[in-house]
């Protein structure tokens, strides 16, 4: 065999090893799990239905706070949600995931958090995860800033994100503007103006995540009262708050 053809298939030989060790990579980042999920899909049955317990309970005192005038708030920390998540997410909810989405685990730091679930696609199951944050742009106007989207440590396009954000905002029919925050897609879901069975208007002031949880704030006021806002100078009504500022113009979501 000659010099040169030895050569060649020296070549050929590197060139598929290299190729099916890159794909081993890809395949081994795509299948890694984050190390917040692997903990609490591990998390111990009565601990979870104990975090769903004190969920539902806070829930069911919010939702007796907001009936009287003036301030409420509530606190839900991340192993509560994740309590919620595992036990009446699944016996309570079971149509809200799809077939091949299982186990939604949430991590929330200060202005971050991630959200994890199991994905099932032609046999092959991997973490996906988002990166976001939460807070309020306008009193009723939620902010949803994706800062990545990932299947297990493998970046994936946000069109599916936003997509799938879209579709969320118009089944529940409620009013959707994207809008960018240093270069990074920003969701604006406005809540409609909600009213108790006395008339009285409940007005969301703040949503903040916190180390580990999730902080939110508002108040019940008479029908005809003025929500609190400030001017941020340029002429557009703004919610109180350090939350960050879309300076980009905004697009309006459209539903075909």
């Amino acid at each position: 065999m000659g010099r040169k053809v030895r050569i060649l298939l020296m070549i050929v030989v590197s060139l598929v090893v290299g190729a099916g060790l890159g794909a081993y990579a890809l395949y081994r980042a795509a299948v890694q799990v984050p190390e917040f999920y692997a903990k609490a899909i591990k998390s111990d049955p009565v601990a979870q239905k104990k975090a769903n317990d004190e969920l539902l309970q806070q829930a069911a005192n919010l939702a007796s706070d907001v009936r009287r005038r003036g301030q409420w708030q509530a606190t839900f920390t991340a192993e509560q949600i994740n309590g919620w998540l595992a036990v009446d997410l699944v016996k309570n909810y079971p149509e809200v995931l799809e077939a091949d989405v299982k186990d939604p685990r949430v991590a929330i730091a200060p202005r971050q958090a991630t959200v994890a679930a199991m994905f099932k696609a032609e046999g092959q199951e991997a973490v996906l995860s988002i990166n976001l944050d939460v807070y309020l742009s306008d009193p009723n106007v939620v902010a949803v800033r994706i800062l990545s989207a990932r299947a297990g440590l493998l970046p994936i396009p946000l069109k599916r994100v936003l997509d799938a954000i879209s579709e969320f905002a118009s089944d529940a029919e409620l009013p959707l503007t994207w809008a960018q925050n240093d270069g990074d897609p920003v969701a604006l879901i406005t809540i409609p103006p909600a009213y108790d069975e006395n008339d009285k208007r409940l007005l969301l002031e703040k949503i903040e995540l916190q180390d580990g949880a999730v902080f939110v704030s508002g108040r019940t006021d008479p029908a005809d009262a003025s929500p609190p806002v400030a001017s941020d100078g340029g002429g557009t009504q703004r919610l109180k708050s350090d939350a960050p500022r879309l300076i980009v113009r905004t697009t309006r979501n459209r539903q075909s």
